[in-house]
């Protein structure tokens, strides 16, 4: 709470935490929010605490992100290599699944079984905001996160000497 008193003809507004500001622009400086140079001194070592946590946050978060992506393309491939191309669609992205149909007007969860993928091992997953990469058997799979959901984006993708990976399934 603000109030207001008198000090050699200038105003001074005065709060409740100890701070005397004043309201005329000169005069005596504004005094320090804090009480005792203890606080001061508290201050860095509260940024300090404050960083740490932040980076933790962001760790944890960071992991459950690659954990998220490692689990849809293990769940993809292992659709495939079940014969399961329902399942396969369902992890698609829609531009994705509009990509294995193609021209051939072949539905989606009959033409996704085509895909050649083996081994369900991640050996490596990269996670760039809404876009992954996981290196999963053989094969590359790029995903999408599309309204808080990981999805396949491209499949089947196998790096090109020069240019980008060729892949059997795109979106």
């Amino acid at each position: 709470m603000a109030s207001s008193q008198f000090t050699n003809g200038r105003q001074l507004a005065t709060r409740s935490g100890g701070l005397n500001a004043n309201v005329a622009g000169y005069g005596s400086p504004v005094e320090s929010m804090c009480t005792s140079s203890a606080e001061l001194t508290l201050l860095p070592v509260r940024a300090i605490a404050l960083g740490f946590a932040l980076l933790a946050l962001a760790g944890c978060s960071a992991g459950q992100r690659r954990d998220a992506v490692a689990s849809t393309a293990t769940a993809f491939v292992s659709a495939l290599q079940g014969g399961d191309g329902t399942a396969a669609c369902r992890l698609l992205t829609p531009d994705a699944e509009q990509s294995v149909s193609g021209a051939t007007d072949t539905p989606c969860d009959k033409a996704i079984v085509s895909i050649d993928e083996k081994g369900t091992a991640v050996a490596g997953v990269q996670v760039w905001g809404d876009a992954a990469q996981v290196h999963i058997g053989n094969d590359v799979l790029f995903l999408r996160r599309i309204s808080g959901t990981w999805r396949v984006s491209s499949a089947g993708c196998h790096p090109q000497p020069k240019g980008p990976y060729d892949c059997e399934v795109t979106g």
